[in-house]
């Protein structure tokens, strides 16, 4: 099995370990509400760290595979319907089951805010699938990354969008009280294109834009990825290790350190000085439809025990084990038997 090109397999294990994070947060607290007994401390996994290096993985892998096309609008077709067909499927597919019970008690409008993901409703609203909010900040990245292919302003759109995120982040550092403009805007509007959590996307980009145009010597990899670590672990004891979304401060720090640390892991897989094993491309392939399916498939099982009479018999531990189980074995079914030929399909047709 070969490795497409711009993919490295030590990002794709850990773009899983992170969508394992953030089920096992979500399907651990769903057993815990329906079971009997408590849930082991050691079963825990940290959720929100997981989602911010979702991000930063997200604006490296977007970077480092459309470089080439700035101010080049021919490939505009080419990067939406890719995206399109990246983010929209599989989603689609995780709606059937909330929709199914949400439909005749909800407006056409939230229908189609949840259907569309458009990055405008306020982040009040509540999602249908549990992780879809931040799909929206996707969406909001994906379509801001487009303007970068206009020709000539391009570069000063993707400029200006730094300017003024860094404009919303810098004065917390220094404790510097001012006027936020952006409030100005729609809540959702403002929230999605001019929130924090898009300076993540930003710093992966810079990693790739670095990996891109320097060939660091592995040596250097070595100690920046020793350095990231380090600088992550403070950063993380700051978040109760990653279970609570950080203040504006740590975010921005963190967004560096995770940035770093995936320049370094790809930096030394393309020197070949880490050499992860091939299954990791099949892992890396799971993990998006685990994102998205794991919450229905929790779901799932603790309707199918109701049913049963048996929800609140079960203990928490094996409940959780049956619920991640499931999940586990319809992100696979979903990953090969349609994602995959579905990513086939949108690469052969544009």
């Amino acid at each position: 099995m070969q490795r497409a090109a711009n993919r490295f397999l030590t990002l794709e294990i850990a773009r899983f370990i992170a969508a394992f994070c953030v089920a096992t947060d979500h399907l651990a607290g769903l057993a815990t509400r329906n079971g009997t007994g408590g849930m082991p401390d050691h079963i825990s996994l940290p959720p929100f760290a997981a989602v911010l290096f979702f991000f930063v993985l997200s604006g490296f892998v977007i970077q480092n595979a459309h470089a080439r096309d700035y101010g080049q609008p021919a490939a505009l077709p080419r990067y939406l319907w890719r995206r399109i067909w990246r983010i929209y499927p599989l989603y689609w597919l995780s709606l059937i089951m909330p929709l199914w019970f949400l439909w005749h008690g909800s407006s056409l409008t939230y229908l189609s805010q949840i259907i569309s993901l458009a990055p405008i409703t306020p982040f009040s609203m509540p999602e249908a699938n549990p992780p879809a909010w931040s799909l929206r900040f996707e969406v909001a990245f994906y379509l801001v990354f487009a303007l970068t292919l206009i020709p000539r302003i391009g570069r000063w759109v993707l400029g200006l969008w730094l300017a003024a995120l860094l404009l919303v982040w810098f004065p917390h550092p220094f404790d510097a009280v001012t006027k936020s403009y952006f409030h100005e805007l729609p809540p959702g509007f403002a929230w999605y294109f001019f929130g924090l959590h898009n300076l993540l996307f930003l710093c992966g980009m810079g990693a790739a834009t670095l990996l891109i145009r320097h060939r660091l010597p592995p040596a250097c990899l070595w100690a920046l990825l020793a350095t990231c670590v380090l600088a992550i672990l403070p950063l993380l004891a700051q978040q109760n290790w990653g279970f609570t979304a950080p203040g504006r401060i740590v975010e921005g720090f963190t967004g560096l350190a995770f940035a770093g640390l995936v320049l370094a892991l790809a930096g030394l897989e393309q020197s070949h000085r880490l050499t992860p094993p091939r299954w990791g491309a099949g892992l890396g392939t799971m993990s998006y439809p685990l994102y998205l399916i794991h919450a229905d498939c929790g779901a799932l099982v603790i309707k199918t025990l109701q049913a049963a009479g048996l929800a609140h018999l079960l203990p928490v531990p094996e409940l959780f084990l049956l619920e991640m189980a499931l999940s586990l074995t319809a992100a696979a079914l979903l990953a090969f038997l349609i994602d995959k030929p579905l990513q086939r399909l949108a690469r052969r047709v544009v």
